[in-house]
């Protein structure tokens, strides 16, 4: 496949997986609030929707690199830089934050498949890695520039773009429905 498709595609697959696992960690957050659980959301369609979210979110956060990493000639990410931070070989430190975030969110998600098995306790304090993920993965979107030429480094982020405006929406959701908890 072009490399000139393949990076586009990574950025709809990140933002989309962004979006997405935004949604979800504000139905979290609503469903974690004191009126949740006096209405009793917390149990039936309300619950399922939210690890939906969180499933579709997450395999879209995988599926992600994959495209930067099949054009590597363009971006410089090998397999090595999906997992292991600071191992890029351009936009090094945006990259790690990415690299960061995807191996927190495999913790996450190793935690909820493992929730009937860990202290309930243990489980929360694992689960709110998500906002660990969320935190590291949007400061990845939100400084990544739209190339990644030679000059990559020096490129100004247009915080305006429809890419980074998405993620920014995505962020300001979250924090809207933290303060409201």
């Amino acid at each position: 496949m072009n490399e000139d498709l393949l990076i586009p595609l990574a950025r709809v697959l990140g933002i989309a997986g962004v979006m997405v696992l935004g949604a979800s960690a504000v139905l979290g957050v609503l469903l974690a609030s004191r009126t949740a659980q006096r209405l009793r959301l917390l149990r039936g369609r309300t619950v399922r929707v939210h690890r939906l979210l969180s499933v579709l979110g997450a395999g879209l956060l995988l599926a992600h690199p994959v495209p930067t990493v099949l054009a590597r000639d363009t971006t410089g990410a090998g397999p090595a830089a999906v997992f292991v931070p600071f191992a890029a070989e351009k936009l090094v430190l945006n990259i790690a934050f990415g690299a960061l975030a995807l191996d927190v969110l495999l913790v996450v998600l190793a935690s909820s498949l493992l929730i009937k098995r860990l202290p309930r306790k243990a489980w929360r304090r694992l689960h709110y890695g998500a906002y660990i993920v969320l935190a590291l993965g949007l400061y990845h979107g939100l400084l990544i520039p739209d190339d990644f030429g030679p000059a990559a480094r020096y490129t100004r982020v247009d915080p305006l773009a429809l890419d980074k405006a998405l993620l920014e929406s995505a962020i300001s959701g979250i924090l809207l429905a933290s303060a409201w908890r």
